[in-house]
């Protein structure tokens, strides 16, 4: 118990999982069958996970805004909630209009998103969840 109540500690807030969610929406066929949803807070996305993933994404911002107009963006996950949530925060950083200062110096803070700095031409982009039994990225499951 004592374990469980440090690492819940360390998950992001019930508000920013809602935001992420209303703005970069799960499409899944059955969302109970998430594989890691009866196990919190073990297996779930960290506060310290979704910075690097917000970081990760700013990262990618430069690459994406030279061909933005090229892409079709269609975004995949797998059945694990700590997956979409890394592909949500992903998502935000790469198409939030924060700017980076430098390279090596993101300071995007999952505690601080603004999540109505989001292009609005790329909001509501879907997060769809493969079905488990053609998934083959977690064919061990």
């Amino acid at each position: 118990k004592d374990e469980a109540d440090f690492w819940r500690t360390k998950l992001p807030s019930k508000n920013v999982v809602q935001q992420l969610q209303g703005v970069f929406p799960v499409e899944s066929q059955n969302p109970q069958d998430f594989l890691d949803i009866h196990h919190k807070p073990f297996g779930y996305l960290t506060k310290l996970g979704a910075n690097q993933m917000l970081q990760t994404g700013q990262r990618f911002k430069p690459l994406f805004e030279l061909h933005k107009n090229d892409w079709d963006l269609k975004v995949f996950s797998t059945n694990y909630l700590r997956t979409t949530m890394s592909v949500q925060c992903f998502l935000y950083g790469l198409l939030s209009q924060q700017q980076q200062q430098q390279d090596d110096d993101i300071n995007i803070d999952i505690d601080s998103m603004a999540f109505d700095t989001i292009l609005h031409q790329n909001a509501h982009v879907p997060v769809r969840v493969r079905d488990p039994s053609f998934d083959t990225l977690n064919a061990f499951d």
